[in-house]
């Protein structure tokens, strides 16, 4: 007779019950401020700790819409590139009439969410945060409940990690006293984006200051997005260098993101990159990596290498269709005398088209 299975305990919520008190205990006073019923998504205002060292922290509303009730909390210059990306997505999509890519938007965001939804829309790590502090679940049906999300660039939203939930507890009690300072003000809050930013220095006592802040800085602090740059070795240059070069071979570079993210067990799911180098005429397939956004560089660099081990040559000229990429390519390539160019890549495209329609099957 086969031995019973022992009884695996479940996983505790990793934050720690005195901050997802605190965590609460904000967002209790939050939904009864209702700020979505006086500012507005484009609003936007800063926190960080007195003495103006810290980091700061960028804040906005959303619910005006009556739709999504959420408070966003955007973490330093990463947080602020996001917030760029967000905004200008928005913008284009109102005047432009551009299609706006929620997915591909909130790839870009560092930050944390306070969000109110309804009991049906919380997964087991929400109601195991309810649960380690003695709260049960609303017994009124559409009554709304606080859930906590950290969103990492690459990566789907999260629930939170235990640092990540000591932080937050902090900074969203800042959150709601800027909030309460602002009700009576809306208009101190100007709309995104503004020449300068209000930014509330909170102290020790919960004494407040406020400072202004250019903008302009703070989104040329999107740099901090642009990805690395890899350089070759001495060895790998003089290798590539010295393989005969094919003037009439013109290869693509690009890369997509996948529609499928990878989820694994207790782990923060994340949507990978797949990079694909492509013959330009015939449309051949020479080398392909799928990987994490914070990895894509090095996939870059090495589809190209493996790209030219195979074809035993280096190209004529490479096309890429993002200038970031572009910028890359043309540093690495510089060193082994090939030119890349700006410009659509059709056959990585189509090869992109077939690869993630198979796996959708």
């Amino acid at each position: 007779m086969a031995a019973p299975k022992k009884r695996v305990p479940a996983k505790d919520h990793p934050v720690e019950a005195s901050d997802l008190k605190r965590l609460f205990a904000s967002a209790d006073f939050i939904i009864r401020l209702s700020p979505w019923e006086f500012l507005f998504e484009e609003q936007v205002f800063g926190l960080r700790a007195k003495g103006g060292k810290g980091e700061v922290y960028w804040v906005n509303v959303i619910g005006g819409a009556g739709e999504v009730f959420a408070v966003n909390v955007y973490r330093g210059a990463k947080g602020m590139a996001g917030l760029s990306v967000l905004m200008g997505a928005l913008i284009a999509a109102e005047e432009d009439g551009d299609d706006y890519d929620p997915i591909g938007v909130g790839l870009e965001q560092c930050m944390f969410q306070l969000e109110f939804v309804s009991k049906r829309e919380l997964d087991s790590w929400d109601r195991k945060a309810l649960k380690k502090v003695g709260r049960s679940l609303p017994t009124k049906r559409n009554a709304m409940v606080p859930r906590f999300l950290s969103l990492q660039p690459g990566y789907l939203p999260w629930r939170l990690e235990a640092e990540e939930g000591r932080e937050f507890a902090e900074v969203l009690k800042w959150v709601a006293s800027g909030l309460s300072f602002l009700e009576e003000d809306p208009a101190f809050c100007p709309d995104f984006p503004s020449r300068e930013i209000p930014v509330l220095e909170f102290g020790a006592e919960a004494d407040c200051d406020i400072i202004w802040e250019a903008l302009k800085p703070l989104i040329s602090g999107r740099g901090e997005q642009s990805e690395p740059l890899l350089e070759l070795d001495e060895f790998s240059r003089e290798k590539y260098r010295a393989l005969p070069q094919n003037e009439q071979v013109h290869w693509e570079l690009a890369s997509s993101l996948s529609p499928a993210p990878i989820k694994e067990k207790d782990k923060r799911p994340y949507v990978p990159y797949v990079v694909m180098v492509c013959e330009r005429e015939y449309g051949a397939v020479l080398a392909t990596e799928i990987c994490r956004r914070e990895d894509r560089t090095k996939a870059i660099l090495v589809t190209l290498l493996e790209s030219m081990d195979r074809a035993g040559c280096r190209p004529g000229r490479v096309f890429v269709d993002e200038r970031g990429m572009r910028e890359l390519a043309k540093a690495w390539f510089a060193e082994i005398e090939v030119e890349v160019e700006y410009g659509p890549c059709d056959a990585c495209d189509d090869a992109f088209d077939g690869l993630f329609e198979a796996l959708g099957d």
